[in-house]
């Protein structure tokens, strides 16, 4: 089950990492990156629908890849969007998990900002090590770190908008976020302040 894959961090995206594939398309560090994403990709899906929807979206994704069965209709409108009318009374689109054309995801952005959090040092028996740059300035990653993140919450708060307007075709979907954390922080914003 895969929603994104390494395409959402190339070159020219929003969240593009180094070192992930080259500009002429090898293999770097692509086969632990990939199964990051997978991994990510299920917190995401546990943490922002709870863990009984996810199963749901997991299950259906599962299907359509192993027995080519047609996502249901509710599902492929979280993977693929739709539009929807919000509490106000407008028209409004939520753009899906999963935008190959501009290659936009809010699953992507989490994975950005965890890969990026988890990759700031590198762990060797001597302890954490940071490799110094030899003709450049280290400006650190926070900034665009944050930034991702917090376009990701945008996007997590339309979806959120979604599921609220069509409640009774998510009936599994938990709104509140009390006791529910990581729900919470994907809707949240961040700063390198911590504030």
């Amino acid at each position: 089950m895969r929603i994104i894959s390494a395409s959402y961090f190339g070159v020219n995206t929003r969240t593009e990492l180094p070192n992930i594939t080259t500009s002429t398309g090898e293999a770097s560090d692509l086969t632990e990156f990939e199964t990051f994403i997978g991994l990510e990709e299920v917190k995401y899906l546990r943490g922002f629908f709870g863990y009984e929807l996810a199963k749901i979206i997991i299950e259906a994704l599962d299907d359509l890849i192993d027995n080519s069965v047609a996502l249901p209709t509710r599902i492929a409108d979280i993977i693929n969007g739709a539009e929807f009318t919000d509490w106000y009374g407008r028209l409004q689109k939520w753009e899906g998990l999963k935008r190959p054309t501009d290659l936009e995801s809010p699953i992507a952005d989490y994975v950005y900002y965890h890969w990026r959090r988890m990759k700031i040092s590198d762990t060797t028996i001597s302890g954490e090590m940071v490799n110094e740059p030899e003709s450049s300035t280290d400006i650190g990653a926070g900034q665009k770190m944050c930034t991702n993140w917090n376009i990701g919450v945008e996007q997590n708060a339309i979806l959120h908008d979604f599921l609220r307007a069509n409640s009774a075709t998510y009936p599994e979907f938990v709104f509140s976020v009390i006791g529910q954390q990581e729900k919470r922080n994907l809707l949240s914003k961040i700063n390198l302040f911590g504030i």
